[in-house]
């Protein structure tokens, strides 16, 4: 007997856990059906990233594509690995449910994903005037109000108005950081109640209206290669949501955004 506490057991290098999945013999069947392959591992990231060959004469269906169903099991697998990652390799996660959106057909061999691209977003309540900047990596309090200071609060001073007041949801990237720099620039932060995301319904119906009317649309045109190529795409398709395309609900019956939003300079 001893009161002496256990020594914890040594943290995984990112190098180990990639060894580890790399040298497995018993790799699971249905990893082995798949072609999955751990290519590299960022604790500090919590990401990894994950090849896949797809196999011809197993995967396909009779269009010639990557069957569905397969490709769920692809980003089911990448989410269970980087779940283990992200844990120290001290837990495993079982999906209980999963959504999945189709851009183009997959095609038969080696398939890759690197890294996460977010969207921040922002509209104005009063006349949906919108905007948008695209993060790669951990979207954080600074990167927020960065936003915030560099793309959203100009937008009002040149429209002639002042910023007094923003609506977000309860995430950390919205405190903190965050929430000290708005009251150094005046600015009052409201919160959504938990669970109530129609409160902020403004930026939620934006957020569907970019994904519909844009993303679906350019990711079966083009093919991107870099963030500033998407933020280009991102940054044209605003400037025809603001300036162009007439809106029908009851703010502005009929206009644009723009019509409204810049109507303290206009007068």
């Amino acid at each position: 007997m001893s009161d002496v506490a256990a020594p914890e057991p040594e943290a995984l290098t990112d190098e180990a856990i990639l060894q580890r999945f790399l040298r497995t013999k018993n790799q699971p069947s249905g990893s082995q059906t798949l072609g999955f392959r751990l290519v590299s591992v960022s604790q500090a990231e919590k990401s990894v990233e994950v090849e896949f060959d797809a196999k011809a004469e197993l995967l396909l269906n009779p269009m010639k594509q990557i069957q569905g169903g397969y490709l769920c099991a692809m980003l089911d697998e990448c989410m269970s690995v980087a779940c283990m990652v992200a844990s120290g390799m001290t837990a495993v996660a079982p999906t209980l449910e999963m959504k999945t959106s189709f851009f183009r057909p997959g095609q038969p061999g080696k398939l890759k994903g690197v890294g996460k691209v977010w969207q921040i977003t922002g509209c104005d309540a009063a006349s949906s005037f919108a905007w948008a900047r695209l993060i790669l990596g951990e979207v954080t309090a600074g990167v927020v109000l960065a936003f915030l200071r560099e793309v959203v609060r100009p937008g009002y001073r040149r429209a002639g108005w002042r910023l007094k007041r923003v609506l977000t949801d309860n995430g950390k990237e919205f405190k903190g950081v965050f929430a000290e720099g708005c009251a150094r620039l005046r600015i009052t932060v409201t919160r959504t109640k938990p669970r109530h995301a129609w409160t902020n319904g403004f930026v939620e119906r934006l957020q569907k209206t970019i994904l519909h009317e844009h993303w679906r649309i350019a990711f079966r045109r083009q093919y991107f290669t870099g963030r500033r190529a998407l933020q280009a795409s991102l940054d044209r398709f605003l400037q025809f949501y603001n300036y162009e395309r007439t809106h029908r609900g009851y703010r502005l019956n009929g206009r644009t955004p723009a019509t409204v939003f810049t109507g303290a300079v206009a007068a």
